[in-house]
């Protein structure tokens, strides 16, 4: 059974509220057992005040609790708010995790769990002083975080410290998706990762999250870095408005094989160094496509787009110019594009960014926001040629595609001969159709502006 310490009378909508002054128990200790902790209310503890050992016990579910106000600085591994170690199936849905604090993780920490769920919560303005501000995963498998606002919480106090928002290590087959995090930061000395911090961990899965406007003050990745880590997967996410005082303002990916990144889109981040959108360290076998990179900023490094570095290999930024997948890489500082790898004679360090749009066509104007062998002959080289003159869709040539496209097709639909791309026959058959307004559709409200 549970062990709880302190209960008091109902309070408006909650069924208990907890509240202990001592520092040596949780408010909730709950070992070898799988109650339902619902309604209730866990404020200005000074401990742990949900602690949970699930080894050898069903599935423990957390729901629609107020955990606000409670201290833990005891040795780590701790949390100043919920804890659950070992166990598999658990459920932490739809709580109010408010300005908590603890020496390691403020809001959320999971420990040697499987298959279990973080979905619907609130985590806002915890202090964690070491690893997770929010939430951390540790040593987990099967980890799903869904759903969740998780904003303005700090790692401040340590040296070293990471994931303002998100930490996750050794964990394999984590997934984040629809999640908001934001305003974020990491303030401690040579911190990382304001956002989302990921390391040891394989086959993570980012999609359709927004990572906006997180902060590292004295440290890199502003927004999410991936270290160490195999088999990511970023879909369709955004990622805007971070900052980095050193590297990364939007994503770092670092020594992390087959990282995929696909329909996100990556904007207004500010690196005070190099890789204001993305910077890739020994990123080997990375494929970028259908991303918009554009109107991200470096203070004082030389590329505000993407910075490739550490001899990465087999990078590709490819578009295909059969199925309309395409990169928009534009408006960045400096650079679009830097190779900073060294030369190799087998090509292997080579960038392949053929088929980007780079909303230009004037071939001059992107070799001079491309850094690569041919300003330095120790680099790598950046192929960038053929590319695509306009967005697939754009019928004008505004580089935007809008309804002043979708009223130029419109007007020569049901046409069966001699028909241009710029009249709307977007497949080159000679006629405009369901067919072609099914592809400008699909590109409708790309733009470069």
């Amino acid at each position: 059974m549970p062990n709880i310490y302190r209960t008091y009378e109902p309070e408006s909508s909650r069924d208990s509220v907890l509240e202990y002054a001592g520092d040596e128990c949780p408010a909730l200790k709950i070992e070898r057992s799988s109650p339902y902790v619902s309604h209730s209310e866990f404020r200005h503890n000074n401990y742990c005040p949900i602690w949970v050992d699930a080894t050898d016990s069903l599935p423990i579910r957390i729901e629609e609790c107020e955990i606000w106000g409670n201290s833990m600085h005891d040795d780590a591994p701790n949390s100043g708010g919920i804890y659950v170690r070992h166990g598999s199936g658990h459920i932490i849905s739809a709580n109010f995790v408010h300005g908590n604090d603890s020496g390691e993780t403020g809001g959320i920490y999971l420990s040697y769990t499987t298959d279990s769920a973080i979905t619907g919560n609130t985590i806002t303005a915890n202090t964690g002083g070491y690893r997770g501000g929010g939430v951390q995963v540790r040593r987990s498998t099967d980890t799903i975080l869904c759903g969740n606002t998780i904003s303005g919480n700090t790692v401040p106090d340590s040296w070293d410290g990471c994931g303002g928002g998100v930490y996750v290590y050794q964990s394999g087959y984590t997934t984040l998706i629809g999640n908001t995090i934001t305003n974020n930061a990491v303030t401690c000395q040579d911190g990382r990762a304001g956002g989302v911090y990921v390391t040891n961990s394989n086959y993570l899965t980012v999609t359709g999250n927004t990572i906006s406007d997180n902060s590292v003050e004295d440290g890199d990745a502003g927004g999410l870095r991936i270290w160490l880590s195999a088999n990511a997967v970023l879909v369709g996410n955004v990622i805007t408005g971070n900052t980095a005082s050193g590297l990364g303002g939007g994503v770092i990916v670092s020594q992390s094989d087959d990282t995929v990144l696909t329909a996100n889109t990556i904007a207004g981040n500010t690196a005070h160094g190099e890789g204001g959108a993305i910077l890739l360290y020994q990123a080997h076998d990375a494929v970028l496509s259908s991303n918009i990179i554009k109107d991200n900023h470096t203070a004082t490094g030389s590329t505000g787009g993407i910075y490739v570095t550490g001899d990465t290999e087999r990078l590709s930024l490819a578009g295909d110019p059969n199925d309309s997948t395409f990169n928009i890489i534009s408006g960045n500082d400096g650079y679009e594009v830097c190779n900073d790898s060294s030369f190799d004679p087998e090509g292997s360090t080579d960038v392949d960014a053929t088929y980007v749009v780079w909303c230009t066509d004037d071939p001059s104007e992107i070799q001079g926001h491309i850094y690569d062998y041919f300003d330095h002959a120790t680099k790598a080289i950046v192929y960038w040629y053929p590319f695509h003159e306009r967005i697939p869709g754009d019928l004008n040539d505004d580089w935007d595609v809008g309804l002043d496209d979708l009223a130029q097709l419109l007007a020569y639909y049901g046409e069966t001969s001699g028909m241009t791309y710029a009249e709307g026959d977007m497949d080159a058959d000679g006629d405009v159709d369901l067919a072609d307004l099914a592809e400008l559709l699909g590109e409708y409200g790309t733009t470069c502006n």
